[in-house]
Formats: C-alpha cells, sequence, structure tokens
C-alpha cells in the first residue's frame, strides 16, 4: 500500500522552551529518530513541516536540511510552514505539498517513539480499497503517528477540520481503526521540561 508521510515539526515548543525537533533520546533528535523509522516503513515519500528561516533558534528549513541524510532510501521534502497559526494550517500546508490522491501518515514530531512495526501494522489494517484511519492504542489511550485513507486527507482541507485534525478522526466511528500497542510513550506528546526527564529525553543546550 502506498502513502506519504506528513512530519509535523513547525511548532514554537513554548512550554518546552526549546524545539522538540533537536530533543534527543538514545543518541538521536527527535526527527532523526522518526525519519528514520518512517524510511524504514514503505512510505513513498516524506514531507517535513517546519518554521520560516526567520525563527531561529525554532525548527527551519536550514536546520532540517543539515541533518537530512545524503542518501536517503525516498524523497524527502521540506514544507515552511506558520508556526504562529494552528496546527491544522502546518497540516494543510503540508497536504499542498503531497502527491494527490495519497493515503498519509500524519507524525507529529513529539511524539518520535513510533517504530517501522507498528507503521507496517498500521498498514496492513487498510485493504487496497477501505478509506480507513489507524492509530495505535495504548491501554484505551490513542497515540500518534495517525493514517489517514484518501477521504480522511481530502477531509483535513475542509471547513469540518477547522478546529484540529480531531475533527476528521472522529467523524465516522466506522472507519476507525485501533491498533494495539504496548508503549506508553506513544499515546505522550512530550512537552515540558518534566514529561522530557519522565522518558529519560535530554534538552540540547544547541542544535546539532
Amino acid at each position: 500500500m502506498s502513502f506519504t508521510t506528513l512530519i509535523l515539526a513547525a511548532g514554537k515548543s513554548q512550554r518546552m522552551g526549546y524545539a522538540k525537533a533537536w530533543l534527543r533520546f538514545e543518541g538521536q533528535s527527535f526527527l532523526e529518530r522518526i525519519l528514520h523509522a518512517a524510511q524504514q516503513s514503505s512510505t513513498t515519500s516524506i514531507s517535513i513541516v517546519v518554521g520560516t528561516d526567520d525563527n531561529s533558534p525554532w525548527v527551519t528549513r536550514r536546520d532540517v536540511e543539515a541533518i537530512l541524510p545524503d542518501s536517503p532510501l525516498c524523497p524527502i521534502s521540506i514544507v515552511v510552514g506558520e508556526p504562529e497559526k494552528a496546527p491544522i494550517d502546518s497540516i494543510r500546508r503540508g497536504i499542498s505539498d503531497l502527491p494527490p490522491n495519497r493515503r498519509m501518515l500524519l507524525w507529529p514530531v513529539d511524539y518520535p517513539f513510533a517504530t517501522a512495526e507498528l507503521i507496517h501494522k498500521l498498514e496492513l489494517s487498510f485493504d487496497d480499497e477501505a478509506d480507513h484511519i489507524a492509530r495505535p492504542l495504548v491501554n484505551n489511550h490513542h497515540g500518534h503517528p495517525v493514517l489517514f485513507g484518501r477521504r480522511g486527507v481530502h477531509e483535513l482541507l475542509e471547513h469540518g477540520a477547522d478546529s484540529g485534525a480531531h475533527e476528521v478522526v472522529h467523524l465516522n466511528a466506522e472507519r476507525l481503526i485501533d491498533i494495539p500497542w504496548d508503549d506508553e510513550r506513544l499515546a505522550v506528546s512530550i512537552n515540558t521540561p518534566e514529561e522530557a526527564k519522565r522518558f529519560g529525553v535530554e534538552i540540547p543546550h544547541s542544535v546539532d
């Protein structure tokens, strides 16, 4: 099954006080971990939504270009978003860069713990024609990333999603697929230094 991966990395991370993309776990930044896992899946392309180059010290195009692999396993593009707006605006900006009529794995950068194995499970929950939305389920809590079918991707662009992607996720319960998973970190957004410490995440002093 073909799909593209959209990584949301444009947020200003005000509660953390540091760009979440550059938080580190086991020697890798969050963004590097996500890129690695995504490239081990069957995604056909990856788009990363970032802030503008005058948003330093937040995530910029130049920052991301510096850490991209020399020989990626699939095409990787960088899309400049608008961090001062709502997350749905970054999602829509990213979708505008995607190939048409494509399923999409939506991956916020503050959820870096999903594996290629989980992504494969999300993929397998779809069949060739069905238009589902698949997400990990951890102890009755839903996590990230979330795989949207073609219809769901289109709905993210409509007014019904103006308050966020959750409006699309909950629009039709019959198309939702929950994939049970045994890693509580998939359902926790790392928003504060206290949460980072709880999960062994390092807050560096500067971007590598």
